[in-house]
């Protein structure tokens, strides 16, 4: 009756401690002992000291001291937390994680010339004696061998384990989980979110998040082809595994016979297309197999044309797996076009169903709208507003800031100031500053907040153009500093000095790839006309590229920070750039 009691009184209905569940009293806050004794002396001598000196009635000198104590007493417990505690024990199943390879290579059909290879194939994947294991790609033998004899594999390892199916390629997805006892009916379905489309194999990562991620993980199991993009820290991952007593095992799909495949993976166009513009496919030409050097020809073809748009001609070689393929074609029509590369060799191809990628791209009929302020008149001005006025796909607005009142300032649609709202300044899509000072009065400080809002929150697009006079050391301090791809500090001398020797400029590998300092289709071209282009006589100096940013030029022999000083730099903030 007393236990009942104490129950209701703590809300300990739904507890029922059994004879080795018992309910346990603890502190989470315990005073140490050596504190608690010398509390209790002090308490002690000061009741005497108190009694001695009002001798109060005997019986009552008794009473006020057992409450003054238990007093004590209660609060000395509140203040080491108590809290009763009941400690179940549960056993839970262990989890079993199935790793699926994802990746486009698991598409690949292939023979199985070894007879004995064959049969065992033909047993795992449930196809009979006489099955055509050569019309079956690596993820439809590997995902029948699951789901065989009612998924029978799947089965046996969820008798005592949850298992956790996830397909991985560049990140990994889950599929489903088959719960320990339970029956594997939902497998079928969890195999059918199984694809192979990913362009890489990332299973080092795959592994490390499993390893990192699951607390009841037994074991790993990975159904892979065996290709991987990255296998140097491999030895971490089965320390990793060693130290949680974690098991890995393989299950290689496919023949281990060698045989050419080339397959283009996915491609990636131009995110804005532009009429009477030339455009930019890129792709991944993967070649397996190649027992020789050799060549292919990789052709870009559009659905609205028949011709080639573009065409070049690659090296194959055993020990390159990757090829990069990049091919500039156009311009197009406006509209919607489906944009196809194929590739052909003069070695026999195992795959031929892989040697062809589509994309879908947009081509538009609208302008870009520019807006170049600039302080003066100088050379880089009128230059660059020539060559924007010339180009029919860019609508130009140029301020000049040091013009007369009556000046008529230039461009297709003119602008007498810089726009004071956001409405005004979204009618732009890119902002181009040249050498101008942002402390002056033609720019505000809530005008400056609000272009950098433009670019951060709502993908505008800036550049800026250094000059002799103010900019970009004139940016250090304010709020569009955010928005350079450089940055400044106290260590560098940012002030300008006297050149008397030309210099040429230095085009790094990034620019090389870049298409902002793309001067011919060709790369190994348009690195040979910029480094037949005139030198320079001056630079803005700074501190380096910001955070994040690329440096496509810089300068051959002035070095800043940890690195050659930038002449052309590129780089992010926010959603724009």
């Amino acid at each position: 009756m007393i236990a009942r009691a104490l129950q209701w009184l703590c809300d300990l209905d739904g507890v029922r401690p059994g004879a080795t569940q018992a309910l346990e009293l603890q502190w989470r806050a315990p005073i140490a002992r050596w504190l608690a004794l010398t509390l209790v002396a002090a308490l002690a001598i000061l009741l005497t000291w108190l009694y001695l000196r009002h001798r109060p009635i005997a019986g009552r000198r008794i009473v006020l001291a057992v409450m003054r104590a238990c007093l004590f007493a209660v609060l000395l417990a509140i203040a080491c937390q108590p809290m009763l505690v009941f400690q179940r024990d549960r056993v839970e199943p262990a989890s079993v994680q199935i790793l699926l390879d994802g990746s486009a290579s698991m598409q690949t059909r292939e023979p199985y010339s070894d007879a004995q290879l064959g049969e065992r194939m033909r047993t795992a994947a449930g196809l009979g004696m006489n099955g055509d294991l050569s019309s079956q790609s690596r993820i439809d033998l590997a995902r029948r061998a699951l789901l065989h004899d009612g998924a029978a594999p799947l089965q046996a390892l969820s008798a005592n384990n949850d298992v956790s199916l996830a397909s991985f390629g560049t990140t990994s997805e889950p599929l489903g989980t088959i719960h320990a006892g339970a029956h594997a009916s939902g497998a079928k379905e969890a195999m059918g979110a199984w694809q192979a489309i990913a362009p890489e194999t990332h299973l080092l990562s795959a592994l490390a998040s499993t390893l990192s991620e699951e607390s009841r993980l037994a074991a790993i199991v990975v159904v892979s082809d065996g290709r991987a993009v990255d296998a140097s820290g491999l030895a971490g991952v089965i320390e990793a595994a060693r130290d949680r007593q974690v098991k890995i095992y393989t299950v290689p799909v496919g023949s281990p016979e060698s045989r050419c495949d080339l397959a283009i993976g996915p491609l990636t166009v131009d995110e804005n297309v532009f009429a009477d513009d030339l455009f930019t496919v890129r792709a991944a030409v993967s070649a397996s197999g190649v027992d020789a050097p050799g060549e292919a020809s990789v052709e870009l073809r559009a659905d609205s044309d028949d011709a080639p748009l573009a065409a070049k001609t690659i090296s194959l070689d055993p020990q390159t797996l990757y090829v990069p393929v990049e091919l500039t074609a156009g311009p197009l029509p406006v509209g919607r076009h489906r944009v196809r590369l194929s590739i052909t060799a003069d070695q026999l191809d195992g795959d031929p169903a892989n040697n062809t990628s589509a994309t879908d791209m947009e081509v538009r009929g609208d302008t870009i709208r520019v807006l170049y302020v600039e302080d003066r008149p100088r050379y880089e001005y009128r230059y660059i507003k020539n060559a924007l006025l010339r180009e029919p796909s860019i609508r130009l607005s140029c301020l000049l800031l040091d013009a007369d009142l009556g000046f008529a300032q230039e461009g297709t649609d003119p602008i007498r100031r810089f726009p004071e709202t956001p409405e005004e300044l979204d009618r732009f899509d890119v902002v181009l500053f040249g050498d101008v000072d942002p402390h002056g009065l033609w720019l505000t400080g809530a005008q400056a907040d609000m272009l950098v809002d433009f670019v951060s929150r709502r993908g505008g697009g800036f550049g800026l153009i250094a000059g002799q006079h103010s900019a970009p050391a004139s940016f250090r301090g304010t709020t569009l500093e955010r928005l350079l791809p450089v940055r400044f500090d106290d260590n560098t001398d940012h002030t300008r000095q006297t050149i008397t020797a030309v210099f040429h400029p230095k085009l790094t590998p990034e620019g090389a790839a870049s298409r902002v300092v793309r001067f011919d289709k060709v790369r190994s071209t348009s690195r040979e006309i910029f480094d037949s282009l005139p030198g320079i006589y001056w630079f803005a100096p700074t501190s380096g590229p910001a955070p994040g940013a690329e440096v496509l030029v810089e300068h051959p022999t002035q070095r800043c920070g940890t690195g050659h000083a930038p002449i052309v730099a590129v780089g992010r903030c926010g959603a724009g750039a």
